[in-house]
């Protein structure tokens, strides 16, 4: 009687979800207000009320784990049955709808090998080896396709961002070539951190043969462009002169007068390489026989009263301490 039962609900689930594939396949929505995705439930729990019951009758003991797995074993195949029912909601004629599609089948069909396979007329042994590996296909069906779309996922989000990443490059190397041979300094001046090599090396050599350097890098700090002025002297400015200390010293208050006014707002974009740069060229202006202690001071302090500038400060405390 329980077989027969069984056999009913398994037959439900069965035409449900046939009737639901069918009109995916005509692309038409049911005669009702209830989306396609909510309908595909019915099946799921006529599913796992099934299984509940052939576990609580014994039906499924012989999986490894005794009775106590099966209803764990129910839940899961419940849940993996619709998990891959509702991925195969998919109007797209994709290999993945109609795989999920299969998987679904599967999952049915493999439950109602196992439980039948328990009994007669199907030879239990069978019927229990069979239902194991139809259930661990359909159990791992859905995984593995999920892997898989993961996967390409990750591998077309690469090749995406290379290409992307490849027409900026590009545009960079046009929009430097296309410069005025009298380009203003603030124009060539973010170039010289290119990652195109070329850009890159030919605004270094620009930049490092513009006449009064000094007073066009002191004219750019406390502008706009004071972050790129900053990597500069940190990091390829052969001998910054210590007559820039004066208006380096200036910067770092109004930074810091900023940063105070609002820190969450600068918590942004490359905000603690930006702030490495700003502490490493005031160390090599102090190093040219500059002082600018006092800002230094200001700025450890502020940044040791936040941990997220734990790294910032410590690099501060040991320029002041002179062992950085």
């Amino acid at each position: 009687m329980v077989t027969v039962l069984l056999n009913i609900v398994f037959t439900l689930a069965f035409l449900i979800l046939a009737a639901i594939e069918s009109m995916k396949a005509q692309r038409r929505e049911p005669n009702s207000d209830i989306p396609l995705s909510v309908i595909t439930l019915i099946p799921v729990f006529l599913l796992m009320g099934a299984l509940m019951l052939a576990a609580a009758r014994g039906r499924l003991d012989w999986m490894p784990g005794g009775r106590p797995a099966s209803f764990l074993a129910a839940i899961g195949i419940s849940v993996g049955f619709w998990f891959s029912a509702t991925l195969s909601m998919d109007r797209s004629a994709s290999i993945s709808r109609f795989l999920f599609t299969i998987v679904s089948f599967l999952i049915l069909g493999g439950v109602t090998w196992a439980v039948n396979g328990y009994a007669s007329p199907l030879p239990a042994t069978v019927g229990r080896y069979t239902g194991k590996i139809l259930l661990a296909a359909a159990a791992t069906g859905p995984l593995i396709i999920v892997l898989g779309a993961f996967w390409g996922l990750v591998v077309g989000g690469q090749e995406e961002r290379r290409v992307v990443k490849e027409m900026q490059l590009a545009d960079e190397r046009y929009q430097f070539e296309h410069l005025d041979a009298d380009a203003p300094f603030e124009y060539v001046l973010p170039y010289f951190n290119s990652e195109v090599p070329t850009v890159r090396q030919q605004a270094r050599d620009r930049i490092a043969h513009w006449p009064d350097l000094e007073g066009k890098i002191a004219g750019s700090l406390g502008g706009y462009n004071s972050a790129y002025v900053a990597d500069y002297i940190a990091n390829v400015y052969e001998a910054p002169p210590v007559t820039l200390s004066d208006k380096y010293a200036r910067c770092l208050e109004d930074l810091l007068a900023d940063w105070k006014e609002s820190v969450e707002g600068h918590l942004r974009g490359a905000w603690q390489t930006d702030l490495e740069n700003y502490f490493r060229a005031a160390q090599r202006l102090q190093n040219a026989g500059g002082n600018l202690r006092h800002q230094l001071v200001s700025w450890q302090e502020f940044l040791a009263r936040d941990p997220r500038f734990a790294k910032q400060s410590k690099q501060v405390r040991l320029i002041l301490e002179g062992t950085h």
